[in-house]
This record gives structure tokens, sequence and C-alpha cells, in this order.
């Protein structure tokens, strides 16, 4: 893998990242930006956690934030992009750790 490809895969990370943010509306306050990101970051957890399928309309997520919180409104499209950017984040993650291992380990040998 060439660093042209580790760009290419950031760059992507980055653009999901800012769908991610664009999609909820611009007229609320940051704060509340913030704390929908952040709902739907856990909730995107919680699907990974338990193999949820997060693109089906009535799954188990979906049953149980509405019994949590019967006023919130779940946007599956905005749990995908969560699910999505956690994804990118975890890979991002793992090719840092092996582009850093790499050098030790070629030196051990």
């Amino acid at each position: 893998m060439d660093n042209g490809d580790l760009v290419s895969s950031s760059s992507s990370a980055m653009k999901k990242k800012q769908k991610l943010e664009d999609s909820v509306d611009d007229g609320v306050d940051s704060s509340s930006l913030e704390e929908e990101k952040c709902r739907y970051r856990s909730m995107a957890k919680v699907a990974i956690a338990y193999g949820i399928n997060p693109s089906v309309e009535n799954s188990t997520i979906t049953e149980m934030v509405h019994i949590v919180c019967p006023d919130f409104r779940l946007d599956t499209s905005k749990l995908k992009s969560a699910v999505l950017e956690m994804h990118e984040d975890g890979n991002e993650k793992v090719k840092k750790m092996l582009k850093d291992a790499h050098g030790r380990f070629n030196t051990v040998l």
C-alpha cells in the first residue's frame, strides 16, 4: 500500500464525517448538534456491539430508542453514517498502528 492509498482513504473518511455533520439542520446551535452526534455515535456503538443492522427501519435499536426516549425520532440514515464513521475511524487506527509497528518489526528482524 502506498501513501496515495492512505491519503485517499483519509480524505474519504473526512468526507463521510463532514457528510454526517452536514446532514443535521444548519439552524440548530452547535451544542445540540454535538449532543445529537453523540447520541447517534452511542447508538452506533450499541448496534456494532450487538450486531444490529442499523439500516432496517424496525430494528431492535429503533424499538429501544422509542421506549427510552419517545420524543426522539431516529433517523436510520444518520445511524448508518455514524456506524460507517466509526468503521472508518477504526480502519485508520489499525493502519496507523500497523505502519508504526512495521518499523519496529523490521529492526527486530
